[in-house]
């Protein structure tokens, strides 16, 4: 069997699919922004057609309330002439004496319809009251339609707000994405090119698969996290102690307090070496290192074994000590950052 063969079989996990398993879902988000905006609109288009429909009830009760006020002038009037009919009868009958019972018929008769009049204008008059009462609870309605109508539009343009500053986030996040998987390509590409490897550095690269797929498991994890997170940042929910924050200007990152260079054992006997070594490294609301992969490194290849280097480096990093990530200063929160790792020859 060949030794490229081997290689290829051996050598590490895509780094660009970990990087795709950190990509956003936009077109997901498009959809559910545009779905908000349009219950939002369909609930203004609703308070506005019930609003039409209570104006058209107000104005129908006014049109009857007139037309009420109309008949209870009419009887009004009518009480009015039966009353002046009954003085000039009573005015007559004092004057004369005769016919007397025909007077005192047509007086009983004016009286009953007196009050019958006056029974049909209490109810009128009740009907009045009870339509003026609808009428104010109508008004009243119709106040609390429009104040909601302009709490739903202010509420409205703060969501275009914050889903317009998300989305900018998001673009300088996916940015930053880009450029992080342009470098593992690139180190991609120089490893494929490596085609003499011993038989040392082809067991470490066993040893390193394995640990590789013990980071993808972890991975997975932190991308079933990732997503939550974006779920809550998607519900503009407020970020919590501990929560996995994706790097952003509202994030202070963590700054190293206790550090240690990455020590090595040299090929050659008089043969030293001095540089550093590029980690992304997970770092908690405490402080320390939870895990870390190695990204490159400016130690030339034919003085150190790779293998090597990167467990050093990656077991040196772990023994850091940071001082927390802040989210907007105050949260203490875990993140995923660039770490510079001194490495020197033992």
């Amino acid at each position: 069997m060949d030794k490229k063969d081997v290689l290829k079989d051996l050598e590490f996990e895509n780094p660009v699919e970990i990087r795709n398993i950190e990509e956003l879902p936009k077109k997901n988000r498009n959809y559910i922004y545009v779905l908000i905006i349009v219950l939002l609109i369909a609930g203004i288009a609703f308070l506005g057609y019930r609003e039409f429909t209570r104006q058209n009830e107000i104005n129908k009760l006014k049109k009857q309330i007139e037309v009420l006020n109309k008949k209870l002038s009419q009887k009004e009037n009518e009480l009015a002439e039966i009353s002046q009919k009954l003085e000039n009868i009573q005015s007559v009958f004092s004057k004369t004496s005769k016919n007397k019972k025909e007077l005192l018929k047509n007086i009983t008769r004016l009286e009953s319809q007196v009050k019958e009049q006056k029974k049909k204008v209490k109810k009128l008059s009740k009907k009045i009251t009870s339509l003026q009462n609808e009428l104010k609870r109508l008004e009243n309605k119709n106040k609390k339609l429009e104040t909601e109508k302009k709490k739903l539009e202010k509420i409205v343009e703060e969501k275009d707000k914050m889903i317009a500053k998300k989305d900018k986030e998001i673009k300088e996040i996916s940015n930053k994405l880009e450029q992080q998987s342009i470098t593992l390509k690139n180190l991609r590409e120089t490893f494929s090119m490596e085609s003499t490897a011993s038989k040392k550095l082809i067991s470490e690269l066993i040893s390193e698969q394995k640990k590789n797929q013990k980071l993808l498991k972890e991975n997975l994890e932190l991308k079933t996290k990732i997503e939550k997170l974006n779920k809550k940042i998607y519900k503009l929910e407020t970020v919590e102690e501990g929560d996995l924050v994706p790097s952003s200007e509202m994030l202070t990152l963590a700054k190293p307090l206790i550090s240690m260079p990455a020590k090595i054992k040299t090929r050659g006997l008089f043969s030293k070496v001095k540089g550093f070594a590029v980690v992304n490294a997970l770092i908690d609301e405490y402080g320390k290192v939870k895990n870390a992969y190695f990204i490159s490194s400016n130690i030339p290849e034919d003085k150190v074994d790779r293998g090597i280097l990167i467990n050093r480096v990656l077991t040196t990093v772990k023994k850091w000590k940071f001082s927390p990530p802040l989210y907007k200063g105050k949260t203490a929160v875990k993140t995923w950052q660039p770490v510079i790792v001194p490495v020197e020859s033992e």
